[in-house]
C-alpha cells in the first residue's frame, strides 16, 4: 500500500501534496507562523478536519525548521493512506524502545540495534572488556536500543504488511515490500540502511531479490559483518533433527549462502512459542523470521539468533489459531483491517492494542478475540472492555473459547 501525502491546511491556508515542500517559500512561512499559534489541519477525510502539530526541529548548528506530525489521540482518524495514520490509540510502546527509533526529515528513520553489525574481530573489540563495558553502560542509560523482535515488527508495518486492504498479499510481493521499507531504515552513522544488511529468501522466479542477495553477499565478503536475512521456516526433517547443527530449514533458498542452525538453538526458540511450532504444520499459516547471521569458514554462515511472527497466507501477523480464524472470517466479508503490531515481540501494552481494526467503518471498530477464561484473562477482559466504553470506542468480540459464532460486523461506511 502506497503511503499518501494529503493536502493539510494551516491558519485558512490550503496547501495541496505538491505544494508542501521545503522549496516553497510560502508553504516554509506558514509553518512558522503557525507554530504554536494556529491549529493545522489534515485533509486526508472528507468529512471532518483532523488536528495536526507543527513541531520545531534544530541541528544544534544555530538552523532550524518546522515539520508537521500526528495530534495525539487521532492515530486512528487518519485515512488508512495518509502518513499520520497509526493503528495505534496511543503509542504503547516504552519509551527505551520509542527512543531506539528517531525519525528523520528524509522520511527515514535512524535505528540503534542491541547487536551491533560488525564481528568481534572488529578492531574496536580490541579494547579491554572493562572499557567497553563501560561505554556500553553509559551509552545505555542514554540512548534505547532496538532488540530484533523490534526491528522486524517496526519494518513490517512501514511496509503496511500487517493491513488488508481487499487483496492477498503473497510472499513475492510481501518480500520485496518488506526489502524496501528496510531501506527507509539507517543502522550507521555512515547511512548505510538495513537493506545494505539483509538478505531475502525469496522464490526462485524473483530476479530483483536474487540480485539484491547478490550485491550484499559481495559486499559482505569486502566489508565482514554480521546481516540479517528474510525467509520462512519450514519444519526440520527427521534427518536433520537426528544432528546436532544442519542446514537452516527454509521454503526459500535461490542465491541465499548456506546457513547452519544449532539444533538446541532451533529448539529453544520454538519452545516458547507454541503457536509458532504448531503453525509449521499448518498449511494456511506462514512463520516469518528475521535470522541474524554471521560468517564462518569456507562459506558457511552460522545463526545467532531469531525473531519471528507468523502469518496467514495473506502475511496478516497473527497470536493465535482463533485471530488466524478471525482473520479469514474477515478477509472473507471483504473488510478493509489491520492487524496491530507490538513494538517488541513479547511486549504487553495493555488495553491500547487491538486485535484487529476495521477501517472502513466511521468511526474505527476495534476487533477482539477473546480466547483464554483464567479468572487473570478474565479480569483483564473486563478492563480491556471498560476501557473501550470509556473511550467510546466501537468494540466487535468474538468469545472463541466458548465456540460462540463468529459476530456480525458493523456495516463499511459507503
Amino acid at each position: 500500500m502506497t503511503v499518501h501525502v494529503f493536502p493539510v491546511r494551516i491558519a485558512g491556508s490550503t496547501f495541496s501534496a505538491d505544494e508542501q515542500v521545503a522549496t516553497n517559500p510560502l508553504w516554509v512561512k506558514q509553518l512558522a507562523f503557525g507554530h504554536r499559534k494556529e491549529v493545522t489541519y489534515c485533509l486526508c477525510d472528507r468529512e471532518e478536519l483532523i488536528p495536526l502539530v507543527i513541531r520545531h526541529y534544530s541541528t544544534g548548528r544555530g538552523l532550524a525548521h518546522y515539520g508537521l506530525a500526528r495530534w495525539k489521540g487521532t492515530n486512528w482518524e487518519h485515512h488508512a493512506e495518509c502518513r499520520f495514520f497509526s493503528e495505534h490509540f496511543e503509542d504503547g510502546r516504552s519509551s527505551r524502545v520509542s527512543a531506539a527509533f528517531r525519525e528523520l526529515e528524509n522520511g527515514c528513520v535512524r535505528v540503534h540495534l542491541s547487536r551491533p553489525l560488525g564481528l568481534s574481530a572488529d578492531a574496536s573489540s580490541a579494547r579491554s572488556s572493562t572499557e567497553v563495558g563501560a561505554v556500553k553502560r553509559a551509552r545505555a542509560q542514554t540512548r534505547g536500543k532496538a532488540s530484533d523482535s523490534a526491528l522486524f515488527n517496526r519494518v513490517w508495518r512501514v511496509a503496511n504488511l500487517n493491513m488488508y486492504r481487499g487483496k492477498d498479499c503473497t510472499w513475492f510481493n510481501g518480500s520485496l515490500r518488506f526489502l524496501h521499507a528496510a531501506s527507509k531504515f539507517v543502522v550507521r552513522k555512515s547511512g548505510e540502511s538495513l537493506a545494505d544488511f539483509l538478505l531475502v529468501g525469496a522464490p526462485s522466479h524473483s530476479r530483483n531479490a536474487q540480485a539484491h542477495n547478490g550485491a550484499v553477499l559481495e559486499r559482505g565478503a569486502r566489508h565482514p559483518s554480521r546481516l540479517y536475512l528474510l525467509a520462512r521456516l519450514k519444519a526440520p526433517t527427521q534427518a536433520q533433527l537426528a544432528k546436532e547443527t544442519f542446514l537452516l530449514p527454509l521454503q526459500d533458498f535461490a542465491a541465499l549462502p548456506k546457513v547452519l542452525i544449532k539444533k538446541a538453538q532451533l529448539d529453544r526458540f520454538l519452545d516458547t512459542r507454541a503457536f509458532a511450532r504448531a503453525s509449521l504444520s499448518n498449511p494456511d499459516a506462514n512463520v516469518i523470521c528475521l535470522f541474524c547471521i554471521e560468517p564462518g569458514s569456507n562459506g558457511w554462515w552460522h545463526c545467532v539468533d531469531v525473531a519471528a511472527l507468523v502469518a496467514s497466507n495473506s502475511l496478516i501477523p497473527v497470536e493465535s489459531s482463533y485471530e488466524l480464524e478471525m482473520e479469514r472470517y474477515l478477509i472473507r466479508q471483504s473488510r478493509i483491517f489491520v492487524k496491530p503490531l507490538h513494538g517488541e515481540e513479547n511486549e504487553t501494552t495493555g488495553k491500547r492494542r487491538p486485535d484487529f481494526l476495521l477501517l472502513a467503518t466511521k468511526p474505527r471498530t476495534a476487533v477482539e478475540v477473546w480466547g483464554m477464561s483464567t479468572s487473570e484473562y478474565l479480569d483483564s477482559k473486563a478492563a480491556r472492555i471498560n476501557w473501550y466504553h470509556e473511550t467510546r470506542i466501537p468494540l466487535v468480540s468474538w468469545n472463541a473459547v466458548a465456540s460462540e459464532h463468529l459476530p456480525v460486523l458493523p456495516p463499511p461506511r459507503p
